[in-house]
Protein backbone atom coordinates (compact mmCIF):
# COMPACT_ATOMS: atom_id res chain seq x y z
CA UNK A 1 0.00 0.00 0.00
CA UNK A 2 1.07 3.58 -1.07
CA UNK A 3 0.08 6.33 1.24
CA UNK A 4 1.86 10.01 1.57
CA UNK A 5 1.68 12.34 4.58
CA UNK A 6 1.49 16.13 3.98
CA UNK A 7 3.04 19.51 6.42
CA UNK A 8 1.59 22.31 6.34
CA UNK A 9 2.52 25.59 7.91
CA UNK A 10 2.39 28.97 8.17
CA UNK A 11 5.75 29.23 5.72
CA UNK A 12 5.04 26.23 3.37
CA UNK A 13 4.15 22.66 2.41
CA UNK A 14 5.08 19.51 1.80
CA UNK A 15 4.58 15.93 1.59
CA UNK A 16 6.09 12.46 0.86
CA UNK A 17 5.28 8.74 -0.07
CA UNK A 18 5.38 6.27 2.20
CA UNK A 19 6.35 2.85 0.39
CA UNK A 20 6.16 -0.76 1.22
CA UNK A 21 9.67 -1.72 3.40
CA UNK A 22 9.23 -5.68 1.41
CA UNK A 23 12.69 -5.90 -0.49
CA UNK A 24 10.40 -8.50 -2.43
CA UNK A 25 7.72 -6.11 -3.60
CA UNK A 26 8.71 -3.38 -6.09
CA UNK A 27 6.58 -0.45 -6.76
CA UNK A 28 6.76 2.23 -9.84
CA UNK A 29 4.97 5.47 -9.53
CA UNK A 30 3.44 5.87 -12.80
CA UNK A 31 2.40 9.00 -12.94
CA UNK A 32 2.16 12.37 -10.11
CA UNK A 33 -0.89 14.36 -10.43
CA UNK A 34 -0.19 16.98 -7.78
CA UNK A 35 -1.31 20.45 -8.85
CA UNK A 36 -1.91 24.07 -7.08
CA UNK A 37 -4.32 26.62 -7.45
CA UNK A 38 -3.40 30.05 -7.34
CA UNK A 39 -5.38 33.65 -7.74
CA UNK A 40 -4.53 35.35 -11.01
CA UNK A 41 -2.62 38.08 -9.63
CA UNK A 42 0.11 35.28 -7.58
CA UNK A 43 3.71 36.21 -8.37
CA UNK A 44 6.28 33.80 -8.39
CA UNK A 45 9.89 33.17 -8.08
CA UNK A 46 11.25 30.21 -10.04
CA UNK A 47 13.74 28.36 -11.80
CA UNK A 48 13.09 27.95 -15.42
CA UNK A 49 13.42 24.02 -16.52
CA UNK A 50 16.45 23.35 -18.84
CA UNK A 51 16.12 21.31 -21.92
CA UNK A 52 17.23 18.09 -21.54
CA UNK A 53 20.35 16.84 -22.65
CA UNK A 54 22.08 20.18 -22.78
CA UNK A 55 24.40 22.22 -21.04
CA UNK A 56 28.08 21.23 -20.03
CA UNK A 57 28.34 17.41 -20.60
CA UNK A 58 24.63 17.52 -21.77
CA UNK A 59 23.76 16.64 -17.82
CA UNK A 60 20.86 19.38 -18.20
CA UNK A 61 18.30 19.02 -16.52
CA UNK A 62 20.37 20.02 -13.27
CA UNK A 63 18.30 22.38 -11.90
CA UNK A 64 21.10 25.18 -12.21
CA UNK A 65 19.20 27.66 -14.11
CA UNK A 66 18.80 31.68 -12.72
CA UNK A 67 16.10 31.99 -10.63
CA UNK A 68 13.78 34.37 -11.86
CA UNK A 69 11.21 36.60 -9.58
CA UNK A 70 9.30 38.24 -9.39
CA UNK A 71 6.93 37.21 -12.22
CA UNK A 72 3.23 36.40 -12.76
CA UNK A 73 1.83 32.87 -12.13
CA UNK A 74 1.40 31.67 -16.05
CA UNK A 75 4.07 33.46 -17.55
CA UNK A 76 6.20 31.62 -20.07
CA UNK A 77 9.82 30.44 -18.65
CA UNK A 78 12.08 32.05 -20.86
CA UNK A 79 13.59 28.90 -21.89
CA UNK A 80 10.19 27.38 -23.09
CA UNK A 81 10.01 23.86 -21.33
CA UNK A 82 8.45 25.34 -17.75
CA UNK A 83 9.32 25.99 -14.39
CA UNK A 84 11.26 23.85 -11.72
CA UNK A 85 11.06 24.05 -8.00
CA UNK A 86 12.35 25.13 -5.62
CA UNK A 87 9.52 28.07 -5.92
CA UNK A 88 8.02 30.80 -4.01
CA UNK A 89 5.23 32.24 -4.42
CA UNK A 90 3.18 35.80 -3.22
CA UNK A 91 -0.30 36.38 -2.69
CA UNK A 92 -1.46 39.56 -2.04
CA UNK A 93 1.87 40.62 -0.63
CA UNK A 94 2.10 37.69 1.57
CA UNK A 95 4.32 34.79 0.89
CA UNK A 96 2.14 31.44 1.89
Amino acid sequence: MIFWTKCVSDDGIGFRYHLPESAAETVTIERELTTFKFPSKTRKGATPMAEVNTGWAETNPSYEEHYVAPVYVGTPSPIGVGWSYPALFIVDETWP
